[in-house]
């Protein structure tokens, strides 16, 4: 296969499954089971502990078209490879400075149908600490069990538009982490897009409006609470809160944030990627929104913490 594909490198790594799929424009990179292809970027998955030389699990290289991109592979519960967890560790946090969010696979919480709630707990508190303030649990099942089209996103199916977690509270938690216990068959694929290329291109007047602190958004009933005072939707500092279907504005406001969040929805860098079994999804909360295409199956199964880091 890799001879007809010039340019491409193929190197051995621990199985992933085959369903990952990463579309970035009109790119598309598959993953297969035992060997990793891709044009413009290279990710090795070692079958041994890491040397003193090899300090990450994933490598990438930085494409002009397109994000950097690195999956990132290692079981954070393996008894034999005592380094491996903590080079992934490194590896997720070199990767979520640079761009964001990053991908942990064969993570070792799952088979797609129990969990091991005690590594869901370890892999966590790796990259900040959980939180329970919505819903009462740290680990919440995003899963359907409610049919209505104004539920909050992690109780129904259909899609998610680019959003924030908790930008209805004064001070989101700043990471996520989203454990892939089972994926949707229909759909479901995760979003991701970073905040500033979202913000880059825009009319100056949407610009100016969207970093005046007019923004309010009325927590879901899932989870109570009172209405948090207005917010700026982007800082200088580059962080963003954001979150379409649960705002309250006037209706001078209200248009502009159609346009935007059509503005988002349509971006050409917005990444989407199918988050198998066994996987999970590291993201800053604070410079990356995120979504979902739309799925209907049930049987779909998320585990979402959310993370302090200060």
């Amino acid at each position: 296969m890799t001879a007809s594909l010039p340019n491409f490198q193929q190197v051995p790594h621990h199985p992933i499954p085959t369903s990952l799929i990463w579309r970035n424009n009109r790119q598309i990179y598959i993953t297969g089971p035992s060997a990793a292809w891709s044009r413009t970027k290279f990710c090795t998955w070692p079958a041994r502990p890491l040397s003193s030389a090899e300090r990450v699990v994933a490598q990438a290289k930085r494409h002009p078209h397109g994000p950097l991109w690195a999956v990132l592979s290692g079981r954070h519960d393996c008894p034999r490879h005592k380094d491996h967890g903590k080079a992934t560790m490194t590896s997720v946090l070199e990767t979520l400075t640079n761009q964001g969010w990053a991908l942990i696979h064969n993570a070792g919480f799952t088979d797609g149908s129990d969990v091991d709630y005690r590594v869901v707990e370890r892999i966590a508190s790796r990259y900040g600490t959980a939180s329970d303030r919505d819903g009462g649990q740290a680990i919440w099942p995003v899963t359907p069990r409610k049919s209505g089209s104004t539920d909050t996103f992690s109780v129904r199916a259909g899609e998610a538009r680019f959003h924030t977690d908790a930008a209805y509270r004064a001070e989101p938690e700043q990471r996520f982490a989203l454990f892939c216990v089972r994926p949707a068959e229909d759909g479901g694929a995760s979003r991701v897009l970073q905040a500033r290329k979202a913000l880059s291109g825009l009319p100056a007047e949407m610009s100016a409006l969207l970093r005046k602190p007019v923004w309010r958004w009325i927590p879901p009933a899932t989870f109570g609470g009172e209405p948090d005072i207005p917010r700026p939707v982007s800082r200088e500092d580059g962080r963003i809160r954001w979150r379409v279907d649960n705002l309250d504005v006037d209706s001078s406001l209200r248009s502009v944030a159609t346009d935007f969040d059509e503005h988002l929805d349509s971006h050409p860098d917005a990444g989407e990627f199918v988050l198998g079994t066994d996987s999970v999804l590291i993201c800053d909360n604070e410079r990356v929104l995120h979504g979902r295409t739309w799925f209907s199956d049930p049987r779909r199964l998320i585990l979402r913490v959310r993370l302090v880091i200060r």
